[in-house]
């Protein structure tokens, strides 16, 4: 379901892009971080060992051998930031595309005694047992239990509605029903329904999302999630290793963050519903009834801004809305090949153009063609272009 979400809002955003500079017109962000990557003083950092480990895993040809040398970033990566979730998932990645089914089961059970909140990597789980072997039944006894975690975590998304409907059980058929009334016209609500959920059959989804070889099956299947799965996978883990202060506070401090995350991408969701009716002041008052939060840099974050200029808020406001995003974005690594980042940039600092030459492009793909590119129709665009392109993705 994922990828399909994805191929989806990557196709809507590619046409909504066609008429602005973007990346893939000279190197991709791919390549640029290829380069960078390749420098001595930043080859080790957390986000190069991953950018690396996803190199060898996604660039073709993605032998045996590049996979096991990704698995070796990855764990590199898990050894300096041990909740890092993009190291943890593209971890479970090249152990499925390696065939090490129990590998990729050790880390989403170590990933989850952890983070016992992070509801995604359970309900991976559940499909990853199955594919191992587990019985039909207890494989619904799994999902139900995801299931039964999103409902009291009041988490009533798409990934709520496939773990009901994987456990085949008396509540899929009505959450369905209720996710199909929730699903306006024009929204990823809507898209989801018609591709995924509208005609759900249970065994024709595992068999098109399948992760596990067909006639593999493992025995004994060990389903207990201990702190043993981590033996090997996160660095200094041992079999009798109790939680430090601080990595009881690390863990409260990675679950605040998550549910926030959650909550502001619910936001976003109930928003997107009202601008399918383009009632765009009910979904100003969504978005900005959430708190604020310094380190966000999201889609709700975002949204906010465009929604303020939409609705004929003065200048001053949105424009500081705007530069307070990019403000978050620099607080990341990866925004230098983010062309939303000079977007938001030309909206944020309209019309000094000096300003967005020396406080956007400057930081955008330095020496890239695609850095001169911007430069060159930043004399030539007209600021409405930007916005309207910036609304509709």
């Amino acid at each position: 379901m994922r990828r399909k979400t994805k191929n989806a809002w990557l196709l809507l955003a590619m046409l909504c892009l066609v008429a602005l500079p973007r990346a893939s017109a000279g190197m991709s962000s791919f390549e640029f971080w290829d380069q960078k990557c390749a420098e001595p003083q930043i080859r080790e950092t957390v986000g190069c060992l991953v950018h690396r480990a996803q190199s060898l895993v996604f660039t073709p040809p993605a032998d045996q051998e590049k996979i096991q040398q990704a698995v070796i970033l990855y764990k590199k990566a898990l050894a300096q930031d041990s909740w890092n979730v993009s190291a943890a998932s593209g971890l479970v990645t090249a152990y499925l595309r390696l065939k090490d089914y129990p590998g990729a089961l050790r880390v989403l059970n170590c990933t989850i005694f952890r983070q016992p909140w992070f509801l995604e990597m359970r309900l991976f789980r559940c499909q990853l047992l199955e594919g191992m072997g587990l019985p039909l039944e207890e494989a619904k006894r799994c999902f139900a239990d995801v299931a039964r975690r999103y409902r009291e975590n009041e988490r009533f998304d798409a990934d709520y509605v496939l773990a009901a409907l994987l456990a085949d059980s008396p509540e899929g058929a009505e959450v369905k029903r209720e996710f199909h009334e929730r699903a306006k016209p024009g929204t990823p609500e809507e898209y989801l329904w018609q591709s995924v959920f509208k005609d759900f059959d249970r065994d024709d989804y595992l068999k098109k999302t399948k992760l596990v070889e067909e006639g593999y099956r493992a025995s004994p299947l060990n389903q207990e999630i201990t702190l043993a799965d981590c033996v090997g996978v996160m660095p200094g883990a041992t079999r009798g290793h109790a939680a430090s202060p601080s990595e009881r506070a690390a863990a409260q401090r990675k679950e605040a963050e998550y549910h926030t995350k959650v909550r502001r991408q619910q936001a976003v969701s109930q928003a997107q519903s009202y601008l399918a009716q383009k009632d765009y002041g009910a979904a100003l008052e969504i978005i900005e009834a959430e708190p604020a939060t310094e380190s966000a840099g999201d889609h709700l974050q975002l949204l906010g801004c465009l929604l303020r200029e939409k609705t004929g808020r003065p200048p001053e406001e949105y424009q500081a809305c705007y530069r307070q995003y990019l403000a978050a974005l620099e607080r990341g690594d990866f925004y230098v090949t983010n062309p939303n980042y000079v977007r938001v940039g030309i909206l944020a600092y309209w019309p000094d153009k000096k300003s967005i030459r020396e406080k956007v492009l400057a930081n955008f793909m330095p020496g890239t063609q695609d850095q001169k590119n911007w430069e060159q129709y930043l004399d030539v665009l007209r600021r409405q272009d930007v916005f309207e392109v910036m609304f509709k993705w």
